[in-house]
């Protein structure tokens, strides 16, 4: 059986098929052209697996040989000495020859195909896979291998979160592998390795498979401060012989150790066992053979202790597993110190082809490679996979994927307990030869939030938003955006988080952004477009019958909306103000928009919104709308288009030219708006309200908007001019709720206080406190003095494009009360003023 020390690792992936295959093909074929001495010296070379000399003995024996078939059958012999040795490029070439020279069986397409996915070219493997099964071959693998393919080649298009380099100081051109920690309890500077270099003890040589010497256990110590490894020294005598030694445990105080031995038997037959040696000061005991390996002739090999030291895990062909080399595990008696009988780890993880070196993680993790997990993907040879143990059973087995897999083999991972780094072994492309040790680290990902807080009318950036981000760790931080609006924060792996955006005079937005599950650095990108408050906010869409204050089903909808912007903007105490076209009496307008006013609120009450946060107001038709924003009205097909700050008035409808596009415009003033009165308001305990004093409504992409105007669904034609009729008695209006007042206007100055410190406690900044309180230049404000923390202002934020008689204007005040509001002097230039706000008006 194949030694578990000896150069590349992969040597015994196809033992199985190596004993079952050529057995038959060296009684019918060999005996068939056994006419050639030549071949018939190849071919025992070739029975003693000594591959190396087979393929010499073979091409010799091809040059002489005359069939056709006979020689298609010595190019196929070769392409196994090399894929037998793992010289998968030769092996390859040569399959591809023994396809053009008609070689029968389709094995030979399986093996092709195999060759080329341990190349990394999936594609032309898939392409023989299915040649393969079209040839009449009928092993399953062939499907499973065309899957492991196309994960093959995602995988290495996007590879998973893992950084590789070789250890360079370490690595030599002879193979090196297996590096386990010799001394965990000092740290993670000391490992152990198996290596076939010119420093090996004893100068027997694996010829049959690798020509090198026969590997020794080597060990290292990593200076962290130059970041360099000592030079490698073998263990001493009795742990290194002559024999070949390699793969090794140690305890975490580096005083007990359990490594391969394959000590050679009766005509040199190779069988490795497991063997102990303990430590005292620097000389290891005379090893000894774990009795559990030591009467049969299996194979055992690449021991590895569980994080306590109370199982050992390792590799074995012997009875009872799955086939081929199978993942064991023995249980140490803490009373007797023995090893109990080993147990298979079951199909979960062993399969029919080879499973070996495996290593249990501290958190109970299994890591372990093998070439038979094709269903769970597999890149070509031995891949490194993982799997945990729960609920008393083996979970799914999972690919490591690429770049700690390759197509090449990789195996022996070993990580440290509580870093995601360590050690793992391959013959991939771009070592020093044969097999290297490499380290791996898992990098961390970078996800970063950032977007702009805007105007949702003006589109222009909001200075001074506060933006919050609160993980589902527990942590909460928070930025202030600048001139731009912008902000930016860092986020947390698997984590999902809530952002919250507010503004004084402004209802808050909100949003929600996760990074669990995501397997690369990610910048994420969230907008929030804020609504002002400085002025009425109409309501989309709601509909009511002819003549009634009933809302209709399709108007429920729409409140919803508003409904979720009460509960999140917990503080704001609203009126909903409902208006009617003109073309009706004073009185009846009066009654019929209150009623209207007054159902919305019921509504929002049934929805659990707090009566005092709501006042319902019907303004009849006194108060023409003035657009906001450009507007378009749909009448029978038609779109006719409104220009910002137009006052919708009776003369500014009577100069439309059409009864369709007069229609539009009384459509604009049958609406219901809702602005906020004040943002003081304490919720009550146990409300269920939500949100924090900013408030919050959706962000930017969201369906529900405050935006659109309410349209009136009295009519059953626009375009009639029909007007609307008293209400009927069940409509009768409800009184007009009272605005509550606030609890507190003031703030008393103590000792100690500064007007930052204040303004922090109500959520202003220092400039909007003073500014609040017209108080001008800095120092500390006097103590007993009292500073108003109750802003009735209404604002303009002022922007690019504005004059101090538009805002005076749009805001429905003369120009002299504007100025004289804000303290502006005469000549003052309306550019000095832009990003700042200004008061325009006090709240009712």
């Amino acid at each position: 059986m194949l030694p578990y020390c000896v150069n590349r690792v992969n040597l015994v992936r196809n033992m199985k098929k190596v004993t079952s295959f050529c057995a038959v093909l060296l009684v019918v074929v060999f005996a068939a052209i056994a006419q050639n001495p030549l071949l018939d010296k190849a071919n025992k070379v070739f029975e003693a697996k000594n591959y190396n000399e087979a393929i010499v003995q073979f091409k010799k024996a091809y040059a002489k040989e005359k069939s056709k078939a006979g020689k298609a059958d010595i190019i196929f012999k070769t392409a196994e000495c090399y894929r037998l040795t793992s010289a998968t490029k030769d092996a390859e070439q040569w399959y591809q020859k023994a396809i053009k020279a008609s070689y029968k069986d389709p094995i030979v397409f399986l093996n092709y195909a195999d060759m080329l996915r341990a190349n990394c070219n999936y594609t032309e493997a898939i392409i023989q896979y299915n040649a393969y099964k079209q040839k009449g071959g009928t092993d399953s693998k062939a499907t499973d291998a065309i899957k492991a393919c196309e994960l093959s080649q995602k995988w290495k298009d996007h590879p998973s979160r893992f950084t590789v380099d070789p250890v360079s100081s370490i690595n030599t051109k002879f193979s090196d592998f297996a590096a386990s920690y010799s001394n965990a309890k000092k740290g993670y500077r000391y490992i152990i390795f198996t290596s076939a270099r010119e420093e090996a003890t004893g100068n027997n040589t694996d010829a049959s498979w690798s020509g090198e010497k026969h590997t020794d256990l080597f060990e290292a110590t990593l200076d962290p401060k130059k970041n360099k490894w000592s030079t490698p020294v073998p263990l001493a005598a009795p742990v290194s012989t002559a024999e070949k030694e390699g793969t090794s445990t140690i305890t975490r105080k580096g005083t007990e150790m359990y490594f391969t031995r394959c000590p050679e038997g009766k005509n040199k037959v190779v069988i490795c066992k497991i063997f102990y040696a303990s430590k005292k000061g620097t000389t290891w005991s005379d090893p000894t053979i774990l009795p559990f390996c030591e009467q049969d002739t299996f194979a055992y090999g690449y021991p590895s202790l569980s994080a306590d030291e109370s199982y050992l895990y390792f590799s074995s062909t012997r009875e009872g597993g799955q086939g081929g080399h199978d993942i064991w595990v023995s249980q140490l008696d803490k009373k007797t110190k023995q090893w109990g009988e080993p147990i298979n780890l079951g199909p979960t993880i062993n399969t029919s082809e080879e499973e070996m070196s495996p290593f249990v993680h501290a958190d109970g993790t299994l890591y372990f490679a093998s070439n038979g997990h094709l269903n769970e993907g597999n890149m070509g040879g031995l891949d490194i996979y993982s799997a945990k143990f729960i609920n008393n059973q083996w979970d799914k087995v999972t690919n490591l994927r690429s770049p700690l897999n390759s197509c090449a083999d990789d195996f022996n991972v070993v990580w440290e307990d509580e870093s995601e780094k360590g050690y793992f072994s391959s013959n991939r492309d771009g070592g020093k030869g044969g097999d290297d040790i490499y380290s791996f680290a898992v990098f961390s990902l970078l996800f970063t939030l950032q977007g702009q807080v805007t105007d949702i009318d003006t589109k222009q950036p909001l200075a001074d938003s506060k933006v919050e981000l609160f993980g589902s760790d527990g942590s909460a931080v928070s930025a202030i955006t600048g001139k731009d609006g912008r902000y930016k924060f860092e986020l947390k792996e698997n984590r999902s988080y809530k952002i919250t955006a507010n503004k004084k005079n402004y209802l808050g937005a909100k949003a929600e952004e996760s990074t669990i599950g995501i397997e690369e650095s990610k910048d994420f990108v969230i907008n929030f477009q804020l609504k002002t408050t400085s002025h009425e906010i109409v309501l989309p869409n709601i509909y009511y019958d002819l003549d009634k204050a009933t809302l209709r089903p399709e108007s429920k909808k729409e409140l919803d909306g508003l409904v979720e912007t009460l509960k999140d903007n917990a503080t704001i105490v609203i009126e909903l103000g409902s208006h009617t076209d003109t073309r009706a009496s004073d009185d009846y307008n009066d009654k019929l928009s209150q009623a209207r006013a007054q159902s919305v609120v019921d509504y929002l009450i049934a929805k659990g919104i707090e009566p005092d946060r709501l006042v319902a107001r019907g303004y009849g038709e006194r108060v023409p709308r003035v657009l906001q924003k450009a507007e378009k009205v749909n009448i029978n097909g038609t779109d006719y288009s409104f220009d910002r700050d137009d006052k919708i008035t009776d003369q500014f409808i009577a100069r439309l030219k059409s009864n369709d596009e007069k229609e539009a415009a009384h459509q604009l003033n049958r609406r219901t708006e809702f602005k906020v009165l004040r943002d003081d308001y304490v919720p009550k305990s146990g409300s269920g309200a939500t949100g924090n004093s900013g408030g919050n409504v959706p962000a930017e992409g969201s369906s529900v908007s405050t935006e659109s105007s309410a349209t009136e669904s009295s009519s059953t034609n626009s375009s009639s001019g029909t007007t609307e009729t008293t209400p009927s008695s069940s409509d009768t209006p409800a009184p007009v709720a009272e605005t509550p007042a606030p609890a507190e206007r003031y703030y008393v100055v103590k000792k100690g206080d500064t007007y930052a410190a204040v303004a922090q406690q109500y959520g202003f900044t220092e400039d909007d406190l003073k500014d609040l309180n017209d108080i001008k230049g800095g120092g500390k404000p006097k103590v007993g003095i009292k500073l108003k923390i109750v802003d009735d202002y209404i604002y303009h934020d002022v922007v690019k494009g504005d004059s101090f008689g538009k805002i005076a204007k749009q805001s429905g005040i003369k120009m002299d009360e504007l100025m004289r509001m804000n303290n502006i002097k005469k000549g003052a230039l309306i550019k000095e003023y832009i990003g700042k706000r200004l008061r325009v008006g006090v709240k009712k």
